[in-house]
């Protein structure tokens, strides 16, 4: 991971101001110890660029900076088609090559997020299509400035205030929906726009270039050709992943189809070599490992249980997590998402995420099929679960947020977007950059790469139509092709739909038609042990006090103080399922976040840095 900061002041009054904040804000904001300060000024043009780059045990991140006489540049994130060696200066390679922003983000694989200053020219940013590794920016009277971590934005720019409408979101809907951050001043730059402002001092306008993934030309058919695109594009891709030089890679396996695709991708190209293992995540024998374990042996890979329990937890420790969750994941998803200590060691992890571009993502909208505008009106009170599934919201503050999301689903179908893909314009918007993104990007002990993140084939994906993506066809083509005999193996509660079925025993192949035979009952103990650690007497207790200690806590201006005593009252019993007990967790994050009781951690190694520039220097001499 690699974070920066891109300023621009209005004047040169406030461009010493901001410099002179750098060093302490970045100490304040960023989860790690800066082991590299670096600062590029162009004090004519008053602008700077400071760059924090993080140690990890791939060794990427000092390539990931070109700073030059005109001007500077920087990526986030893991491009891995240029087939370089690590020791080679991968930003100044890809500075030679970013002549084309739309040819950038068909052709360049990963998921990426660059910026560039030049002081003749004036500044480019732009985001792969995923928004995987997302960009934040800040724009008023006094600034203009850019980078991936909201907090330093705000920090810098602002006095670090909350936006309590936006943070309410993680309430209602467990990330934020809409481009408007819980850092009042902050906005999320949606994935494919190019954001451009001139090298004129002073000047802090910017404009965008607005893309869009969805099309309107359906085609449904799906031909032998188009199974070629995609297993040569997702092959491809891998391939020139494993020339990069990775270290070994940790490869999660579960029950689900993102998984074993990963795994599969893995064995069948240069991967392989990496892989020492599979694990699965999850408690004692869960109905994750018995698939994964399965899955690993089928590839002739030894397979580990990383197996958490409630017992290991009290509550106290869940809370001293939310806290620190908070500052970590700049309080942006639900607190029970990311719910991890600091990393102690770095690595390089091999991940399905992403593969939800390929079907349809929100499962309450899955056997959905809308006819008109009335319809979609009506769905979209709710999106990714029920709009506030405790009923703790004010009723003003529900409705104003079932309000927005039926405004901006109202508002693609108006774009162009067919009325059965907003669902899936809603995940690569807002699910796919703002959940997905924030917390991965964000857990600094780990290097992320993801092989199913492919544009060539998410824009086949979506020219298909969404009864294509509800039947996971892309999967299935992959599976078919690449490893039979997993595709034809049972997953954990999946069975492929008869229409593929049919197609695979075409070729000679009979896919299982019962999902794999599990052993036990799931339970929220075995989806998070950490979440049940809490859905205690004590735990209870403990959230009260939380709660209602602070008399004028903030977080009743988003809250039914009544409703919430009542459903701590009422104790584990009237939570029913993970949904309204991510929602309890939810609120102890936003409380935390809203009193400013987060829990500062830092994480990395505490070396000598390196600073550009003579005021840098003079700046950050201590």
């Amino acid at each position: 991971m690699n974070k920066f900061l891109l300023l621009k002041a209005k004047n040169k009054s406030l461009y010493e101001k901001a410099l002179s904040q750098v060093k302490e804000q970045a100490l304040s904001t960023l989860p790690y110890y800066p082991n590299r300060i670096r600062i590029r000024e162009f004090e004519s043009n008053l602008t700077f660029f400071c760059q924090f780059e993080i140690s990890d045990s791939a060794g990427f991140e000092k390539h990931y900076v070109s700073t030059q006489s005109s001007h500077t540049f920087a990526f986030d994130g893991l491009p891995y088609n240029l087939a370089l060696k690590p020791q080679k200066n991968w930003a100044e390679q890809f500075d030679r090559q970013w002549q084309n922003d739309d040819k950038a983000i068909s052709e360049i694989y990963g998921t990426w997020a660059f910026a560039r200053f030049d002081s003749q020219k004036g500044g480019r940013v732009l985001t792969d299509f995923t928004g995987m590794t997302p960009l934040f920016y800040w724009q008023d009277k006094n600034y203009l400035a850019i980078s991936p971590r909201q907090m330093l934005l705000s920090s810098v720019c602002g006095h670090r205030e909350i936006d309590i409408e936006a943070l309410a979101w993680l309430s209602g809907q467990a990330n934020i929906i809409g481009d408007k951050s819980p850092w009042k001043q902050v906005c999320h730059l949606p994935p494919q726009w190019t954001m451009r402002f001139s090298a004129k001092a002073g000047d802090l306008d910017f404009n965008v270039i607005e893309r869009k993934i969805w099309t309107s030309d359906i085609d449904e058919s799906f031909s032998e050709s188009d199974v070629t695109v995609a297993v040569e594009a997702i092959l491809d891709q891998s391939q020139a992943l494993a020339k990069i030089g990775l270290p070994s890679l940790n490869l999660d396996i579960t029950g689900g189809l993102d998984s074993r695709l990963v795994a599969v991708l893995a064995n069948a190209t240069l991967l392989r070599s990496n892989v020492g293992y599979l694990s699965t995540h999850g408690q004692e024998n869960s109905h994750e490992i018995q698939v994964g374990r399965s899955v690993a042996n089928s590839l002739g890979f030894s397979h580990r249980a990383n197996v958490l329990t409630a017992q290991q937890f009290s509550p106290e420790m869940v809370l001293d997590l939310i806290r620190y969750h908070g500052f970590h994941h700049e309080s942006s998803i639900c607190a029970a998402d990311g719910l991890s200590g600091a990393a102690v060691t770095s690595r390089m992890i091999f991940t399905g995420a992403a593969g939800e571009i390929y079907r349809r993502h929100c499962k309450p909208h899955m056997n959905i099929h809308l006819n008109n505008k009335d319809e979609l009106w009506e769905l979209y009170g709710n999106y990714h679960q029920i709009t506030d599934p405790l009923s703790i919201e004010l009723p003003d503050l529900r409705e104003k947020q079932q309000q927005a999301m039926r405004q901006l689903a109202m508002n693609y179908h108006e774009q162009g977007a067919e009325l059965n893909d907003i669902s899936d314009i809603f995940f690569m918007r807002y699910r796919l950059p703002l959940w997905n993104g924030v917390l991965l990007n964000n857990i600094y002990g780990g290097v992320r790469v993801y092989p199913l993140a492919n544009y060539k084939v998410a824009k086949l994906a979506f020219s298909k139509g969404y009864k294509s993506r509800l039947k996971n066809r892309i999967h299935f083509e992959l599976l078919l092709k690449i490893n039979p005999e997993l595709c034809a193996s049972p997953f954990l509660g999946f069975v492929w739909p008869k229409e593929l079925q049919k197609i695979a025993t075409k070729k000679g192949i009979n896919l299982a038609d019962k999902p794999f035979p599990v052993t036990g009952k799931p339970s929220i103990a075995q989806i998070s042990p950490v979440i049940s650690a809490f859905l205690s007497d004590e735990g209870f207790k403990l959230a009260r006090s939380y709660l209602f200690d602070s008399p004028h806590s903030p977080v009743f201006n988003i809250l039914d103080k009544k409703a919430v005593d009542n459903i701590l009252a009422t104790g584990a019993k009237g939570i029913k399922g993970i949904t309204q007990a991510k929602q309890l967790l939810a609120i102890l994050g936003i409380h935390a976040t809203l009193t400013d009781d987060l829990d500062y951690q830092y994480e990395g190694v505490n070396t000598k840095p390196i600073y550009d520039g003579f005021s840098a220097q003079k700046l950050l001499k201590s």
